[in-house]
């Protein structure tokens, strides 16, 4: 136990250097590119049920609203990153990189994802994250805040939006926290 209890304060103080860095690096950019539109981001309350499997689109979106008119319903797509997962990426160090884009056809801007792949948690190079803790994703910096103000905050999970070849998947990444904390 007291094992578990080193490696979570571990992964923490890691995790609370590499964003901190990650955030005065790349503070100066953040204003460079515009924030995602969220036409075409779900919200939580048009999630209904568990983020874990794919579910029908229900509620006032785009997404929804077409599904309404024709007779296909829409299906959610959804990644589950579990404590475990997170605790073992950090004792990884393993970062992934991204890089500001701009909205198109496929999905809202965003930041493109790279080095996602290898992790083992369900995401591709390529997939287009676009909101992070209810936040638009304008910026790796911007990211890196909401997160660390969920973590603050103890939040048990967060969850984000990403896009992948024009398809919208629910991003919840559980959260682990030393016992105690």
């Amino acid at each position: 136990m007291a094992v578990r209890a080193l490696s979570g304060a571990c992964a923490d103080n890691v995790a609370d250097r590499v964003a901190a860095q990650l955030s005065a690096a790349l503070r100066p950019l953040s204003a460079a590119f515009a924030p995602a539109t969220s036409d075409y981001v779900l919200t939580e309350t048009e999630l209904a049920g568990d983020a874990s499997a794919s579910r029908v689109a229900s509620g006032p979106t785009k997404i929804a609203r077409a599904a309404k008119r024709g007779s296909k319903p829409v299906t959610l797509h959804a990644v589950r990153v579990s404590s475990a997962q997170v605790l073992a990426l950090a004792s990884r160090r393993a970062v992934p990189d991204a890089a500001p884009v701009r909205a198109n056809a496929d999905h809202p801007a965003g930041l493109l994802l790279h080095g996602v792949s290898g992790l083992g948690i369900g995401m591709q190079d390529g997939d287009v994250l676009t909101e992070a803790a209810g936040q638009r994703a304008s910026s790796v910096a911007a990211v890196v805040g909401v997160v660390l103000a969920a973590r603050a905050r103890h939040s048990s999970e967060i969850s984000g939006r990403f896009f992948r070849a024009g398809v919208p998947y629910l991003l919840t990444v559980e959260q682990p926290y030393p016992p105690g904390s």
